[in-house]
């Protein structure tokens, strides 16, 4: 059986593991960068392969990354949907890199469209990515 929690990035990668521990979980899951913000960049290479293997090797577990809560990709406003697929793309991209299992985010609201459109839109959007 897998018990995990979100736990904090803050600090770098590696201090993730050292939080899992700590709090017992053998699966995380972790924000690729800020929450709250339109800007990603993928982690250093060399720090990513360590703590991948730092996880592991303490048999922590599946790893989910958790995308920003900005990204509505069936929004009705101009740049926004835009503006989320690349948010989107990016943290799948910080997955790859940290070999997460998946990547945990919100679709954001369809505002007054029908939600078969809203579907339509997300699924094309994720088509797309």
């Amino acid at each position: 059986m897998r018990i995990g929690a979100h736990v904090s990035a803050s600090g770098g990668l590696g201090e993730t593991i050292k939080r899992a521990k700590e709090i017992g979980a053998n699966t995380i899951q972790i924000f690729g960068a800020s929450p709250v913000r339109w800007q990603a960049s993928l982690p250093d290479k060399k720090e990513a392969e360590k703590f991948y293997l730092e996880a592991k090797e303490n048999d922590i577990l599946p790893i989910f990354l958790h995308a920003p809560y900005l990204i509505n990709l069936p929004s009705q406003k101009e740049n926004l949907p835009s503006l989320s697929k690349n948010l989107l793309k990016k943290h799948l991209e910080i997955s790859n890199a940290i070999k997460a299992n998946g990547v945990i985010f919100h679709i954001g609201s369809r505002g007054d469209r029908e939600e078969k459109e809203g579907l339509k839109i997300v699924i094309d959007s994720i088509k797309q990515i």
